[in-house]
């Protein structure tokens, strides 16, 4: 961010920031003098760099107030990750790191940062038994080089791997959750820092979502100065099943100086989110629409009861669509043939939920 302080003479900055839950911010540039504050967030112990000259460094965290009696802070041993646990809102518990990582040859970094966030982040992982989210600024080049490895069962037990970090951090068939092991980079530049962190994503089972997911996917865009990138999103692979949005934004100056922000978006529990009492949310029977989450452990189930003919069907139909004679009367025609393959699948397979809308 390059100091926060300065970011918030820009009066639409809350408004921007009001669209999302969890906030975090790198090189925020605070110290134990400062108050920060964003209307309906609350703000986690930020990690403040002590000793310097001048402000430099720091992350702050901010999660929304309705979020917040779900967040667990953890102790932090650096001022280079700041750790909490997001409990009861997602599939499981996540243990998320908000990272930054000085630039390699600056006064305040070293390639052991690497092994600090690492020995932290495996600690917690494990007591807890958390799935992981790293998110910052590491200032590594990472090109696309792999940041995984294939692993087989003799491998395995030849390492003498210990059985709690096996069943945490067990080694996973990506090709079967569907990620792809190619990721791209518009960056391809590798650097010692760069290679530390790859091998910390191979060693913890970890895997970079830049270049593999959703709008990012086969591109990798450039997150730093629009020429390098050195800002990450890393994740436990799968997380990436739950995940159903990912984006590096385009740059804005109300954020940063010189880097995108990555954007993530995971999908909740089946149950309603709370609502704080202050927020007024009126609901009637037109506001409530009816959704289907996808539970990956039936994924075969769902194949089996998929009814192949009336895909056959919608296929013959796109086949004969006159392209410059459509309307949206063919259209909606065919996405309600596709809606009906959802809504006839048995209830076992697809949980439906219902969900208000909030008015106005």
């Amino acid at each position: 961010m390059c100091g926060i302080i300065s970011k918030l003479k820009f009066p639409d900055l809350e408004e921007k920031c009001a669209d999302y839950d969890i906030l975090c911010f790198c090189e925020s540039k605070l110290d134990n003098l400062d108050e920060v504050e964003f209307s309906n967030f609350v703000k986690l112990p930020p990690l403040n760099r002590k000793g310097a000259k001048h402000k430099s460094g720091g992350i702050v965290v901010f999660v929304k107030e309705f979020l917040y009696s779900n967040i667990e802070v953890l102790e932090c041993s650096s001022e280079n990750a700041l750790w909490f646990i997001v409990n009861n809102i997602l599939y499981e518990p996540v243990l998320f790191g908000a990272c930054y990582i000085p630039p390699e040859r600056s006064d305040y970094s070293s390639i052991d940062i690497f092994d600090v966030i690492e020995t932290e982040l495996l600690k917690y992982a494990v007591d807890k038994n958390c799935k992981v989210c790293l998110l910052g600024d590491f200032n590594a080049h990472t090109g696309k080089k792999d940041d995984f490895v294939e692993m087989n069962h003799y491998v395995s037990e030849s390492a003498q791997l210990d059985k709690e970090i096996k069943q945490n951090f067990d080694f996973v068939d990506l090709d079967a959750l569907g990620i792809c092991k190619k990721r791209s980079s518009l960056d391809k530049s590798v650097d010692n820092y760069g290679n530390r962190l790859l091998l910390l994503c191979k060693d913890l089972n970890l895997l970079i979502a830049n270049g593999r997911l959703f709008k990012d996917k086969n591109i990798g865009a450039l997150t730093c100065k629009e020429s390098a990138v050195v800002d990450y999103c890393i994740m436990s692979p799968e997380l990436f099943t739950n995940s159903f949005s990912f984006e590096i934004l385009p740059y804005d100056p109300m954020l940063s100086d010189v880097h995108n922000a990555i954007y993530i978006e995971m999908s909740s529990k089946d149950t309603c989110m709370p609502v704080v009492e202050n927020i007024n949310v009126d609901i009637d029977d037109s506001s409530v629409v009816t959704k289907c989450k996808w539970e990956n452990d039936k994924y075969r189930e769902f194949n089996d009861c998929i009814d192949e003919a009336v895909i056959h069907s919608i296929v013959v139909k796109l086949e004969k669509i006159d392209t410059d004679l459509i309307d949206n009367i063919v259209v909606n025609s065919i996405v309600d043939e596709c809606n009906s393959l959802f809504y006839k699948l048995p209830q076992n397979v697809i949980c439906y939920w219902k969900k208000g809308h909030k008015k106005g």
